[in-house]
């Protein structure tokens, strides 16, 4: 079943006023649509657009694996960026490709314990990431802040995962941290590209990649939507 949601859930998670009556209006309005009757991520994207999907997946109950796995693809899309700068960073890739296995093979005897360790390790190395010797050059300074964002993209998307799949003992602030990644990995990948001039760019793949994860994780259910 697609990721869905209600006009009361929308309202119940704070959604933008504005926006909220924006998409009432286009399904009808609120009493002809129901209030509880189901709406897709799909519809929401189709009418509203990616930032206001990317909001509306908190006030999707469940899909967790689904929305790991678009954090993971967002913020591998963006990786490059910061393994040009330093081609060290290797260790980031192979943590979000065990992510990744963790979640699409299902191995759930996985050890996990080690993100916490790799989480403590990029945050760490994103804190002095600007202030490394010899980026004196225009150029060098933006991809060196591409590179920054891109590396906070993977830390989002690695904290997502602890939070969702409760690796460690569970924080106070998970709750919101789990809701608020979708939206932030994808800004952060998109400001990354944006150093270098691809915003835009990046964010046309980032629409056509939500409707294309869609399609394959749930099949022809969110093939008959028109995008």
């Amino acid at each position: 079943m697609l990721p869905q949601t209600s006009f009361r859930q929308l309202h119940k998670a704070g959604a933008c006023p504005e926006r909220y009556r924006y998409l009432a209006k286009r399904l009808g309005g609120i009493k002809g649509y129901g209030r509880d009757t189901p709406i897709t991520i799909v519809q929401i994207l189709d009418i509203c657009g990616l930032d206001d999907a990317l909001w509306a997946l908190r006030a999707c109950p469940g899909h967790d694996d689904f929305k790991c796995l678009l954090c993971l693809d967002y913020a591998e899309h963006v990786l490059p960026f910061a393994e040009i700068v330093f081609r060290d960073e290797g260790w980031i890739r192979e943590c979000l490709h065990d992510i990744r296995d963790y979640i699409s093979i299902g191995v759930r005897s996985f050890d996990c314990s080690g993100l916490t360790n790799t989480l403590k390790l990029i945050s760490e190395y994103r804190k002095n990431f600007l202030s490394k010797e010899n980026i004196r050059s225009t150029i060098t300074q933006a991809m060196t802040a591409g590179a920054y964002k891109a590396l906070y993209a993977s830390e989002l998307t690695i904290e997502k995962t602890i939070a969702v799949y409760k690796v460690r003992p569970i924080y106070k602030d998970d709750t919101i941290l789990v809701a608020e990644s979708d939206r932030l990995v994808a800004k952060a990948a998109e400001d990354a590209a944006a150093k270098i001039g691809q915003r835009t760019a990046e964010r046309l793949w980032q629409i056509s990649h939500l409707s294309d994860l869609l399609a394959r994780y749930y099949g022809q259910e969110a093939q008959k939507y028109e995008w």
